[in-house]
């Protein structure tokens, strides 16, 4: 089938059952689509959407790479890219649960910082004692988790990156004021040589220097500050690059709303 047949894009927009967005950032999302002249639509369940690889769906994690998965099409594991490591600061290692024991018995440090590799199987946690480890005892013993030292950052910011540089930078959490090292976030950015089209990068101070503190996937991101018509045209640019389709008219949209706004 050529370019000229396939089905435009068609956003669905995850909503409740009372009828608002399921969170802040699909509203913004919902305005977005407004602004760029994008008919969407809602459901409450993903069962309700389509399968089609032209759809596009705003919601909740889970139900996007369920989504994604019905159609055939893999989303790969980019929190702590290889390339990426030695922006890191501290040792990260993917284990299953029933190597966590081992691991902090081998490692010094007084605290570390586990979370799931699955996003959303469990909320993140941090672990102090072996005891800690107690509430992942309802999990199989080979769940993946990621378990890394502790490092409390001062300050977190989320960088919104497209063709090697930040669309925005927000902070969303701490208490640092003024600016963080561009030029740290853009050597990163360069240096992500295997990076989708459109990701972020979350960075951290710590004792005044910046830190990556994890790498996250456009369609799995909240809207913490950039303006919602880039933002739109972001997450399409990247779902487009996971669903082949309509590719080369997304890159043309967020051309556009970029040089308007220089």
């Amino acid at each position: 089938m050529n370019e000229k047949k396939k089905k435009k894009m068609k956003p669905y927009l995850r909503i409740r059952e009372n009828g608002e967005f399921a969170t802040q950032s699909i509203a913004f999302a919902k305005e977005g689509f407004g602004i760029l002249g994008i008919p969407t639509a809602t459901f409450t369940h993903i069962s309700q959407v389509p399968l089609s690889k032209g759809n596009m769906i705003v919601g909740f994690v889970n139900e996007v790479r369920g989504y994604l998965a019905q159609l055939g099409i893999s989303t790969p594991d980019i929190d702590y890219p290889e390339e990426l490591t030695k922006y890191l600061g501290r040792k990260i290692k993917k284990i299953a649960i029933n190597n966590a024991e081992i691991f902090m018995n081998e490692n010094s440090q007084q605290r570390y910082f586990i979370k799931p590799v699955i996003d959303k199987q469990f909320d993140a946690f941090i672990a102090e004692y072996l005891q800690d480890l107690a509430r992942l005892k309802h999990f199989d013993k080979k769940t993946k988790i990621w378990i890394s030292e502790y490092m409390k950052f001062e300050s977190e910011f989320r960088c919104y990156i497209y063709n090697k540089k930040p669309l925005a930078i927000c902070k969303y959490r701490g208490y640092a004021v003024g600016e963080i090292d561009y030029s740290i976030v853009l050597e990163m950015a360069e240096t992500y040589v295997s990076a989708p089209v459109a990701y972020t990068l979350d960075v951290g101070l710590f004792e005044s220097k910046l830190y990556l503190v994890e790498v996250n996937d456009a369609y799995s991101v909240q809207n913490y500050g950039l303006a919602v018509d880039k933002y739109v045209a972001w997450l399409m640019l990247r779902w487009s690059e996971l669903s082949g389709q309509e590719v080369k008219k997304c890159f043309v949209t967020l051309n556009k709303i970029l040089k308007a706004k220089k």
